[in-house]
């Protein structure tokens, strides 16, 4: 991140500039700093912090080397608050999973979730795949839609981009969004949309809610089920998805555009 000094985990983590800066912004300040290693130092966190203190301070750290991975592997720099941000609200999802209420994922799956290969549904039913990609190095992010009746016939197809630095959990839900809302302006019914990020699906089916950009625009996406007749939201496999996953790789190129 800084180019200063050789970079070990206790540099990296704890006495780089940019990792100080991190906590400082948390509200961790800079204690804990007179250690030789990083293993000691965790310690020390761990003797100072209670639990939900420590939580929060460990998710900045994996924030903060996921900061470094992209500097690494994509030459892109993240922000201090982005930093932040991100370790907040994955701490928020991780804390809203752990609540007695959330049920587990194994309960979600029902008949028609899991599938490896397209396959065709009752007379009268429309099928939509959808997926997301982010194009990081482009600070943008795109959807792809696809829809076919029951026979397998195309009926239609939707891409769009937007500009942004998004997490891939929200660009999918994003997506299943763009599709509902798809469906609704067609005025569709008996309609089953496939997706292939199951967190996205399960999180659709709980009653949990997240206090996150990712639990808003899935809020949006229930309001919008409560609003269409007959369709269902399932989660199959990116063997079964592959011309969704197509267009969205192709976004980049229309901020929105439909095919007939």
């Amino acid at each position: 991140m800084c180019l200063d000094r050789e970079e070990t985990t206790l540099h990296c983590l704890i006495q780089c500039d940019f990792a100080q800066a991190c906590r400082q912004g948390a509200g961790f300040g800079n204690v804990l700093d007179d250690f030789d290693n990083f293993a000691d130092w965790l310690k020390g966190a761990m003797n100072m912090y209670d639990n939900l203190r420590l939580a929060k301070l460990v998710t900045l750290l994996w924030s903060v080397w996921k900061a470094r991975n992209t500097v690494v592997w994509h030459d892109t720099y993240l922000h201090v608050d982005e930093v932040i941000r991100t370790a907040q609200i994955t701490l928020d999802q991780w804390l809203e999973a752990q609540l007695r209420n959330f049920t587990p994922s194994v309960v979600f799956l029902n008949a028609r979730d899991g599938s490896e290969l397209w396959t065709k549904l009752d007379i009268n039913t429309i099928k939509i795949n959808v997926d997301a990609t982010l194009f990081n190095d482009k600070h943008y992010y795109g959807v792809g839609c696809v829809a076919q009746d029951h026979s397998g016939r195309f009926l239609g197809a939707k891409v769009a981009s937007k500009a942004g630095r998004i997490t891939a959990d929200l660009a999918d839900a994003i997506a299943v969004k763009e599709a509902l809302s798809w469906v609704k302006t067609n005025q569709w019914t008996r309609v089953l949309v496939e997706f292939d990020c199951m967190k996205v699906v399960q999180a659709l089916r709980s009653a949990v809610e997240l206090s996150s950009p990712f639990g808003l625009v899935l809020m949006d996406c229930r309001h919008l089920l409560q609003d269409i007749v007959n369709v269902e939201v399932c989660f199959i496999r990116r063997s079964a998805n592959r011309v969704a996953h197509c267009l969205a790789r192709q976004s980049y190129f229309h901020s929105v555009r439909s095919f007939s």
